[in-house]
């Protein structure tokens, strides 16, 4: 099956329960749909945190940063790439 046969087929199953819901609105707003969004909502923060604890910098690195150590190595960079223009 090809990808684009596949999404047919997934698009069409989709507007059928569309078409469902859209006639009877009141079943999207019972208390089952409700408690699927809250689990659905909860799921997405939980995930979202276990993808944000990795890029979130340790006590260390932000200990590091506010020494001020990067930036002097920054202007030792950038110092000895340009040439002495004084005098």
């Amino acid at each position: 099956m090809s990808f684009s046969a596949f999404l047919r087929t997934r698009w069409a199953a989709l507007r059928s329960v569309w078409a469902c819901v859209l006639q009877r609105p009141e079943k999207l707003l019972s208390l089952h749909s409700l408690l699927w969004a809250f689990i659905a909502a909860g799921l997405a923060l939980l995930l979202y945190v276990l993808v944000l604890i990795p890029f979130t910098p340790g006590i260390r690195d932000i200990r590091k940063a506010k020494t001020g150590s990067s930036r002097r190595n920054w202007w030792r960079l950038t110092a000895s790439c340009w040439p002495n223009t004084a005098g």
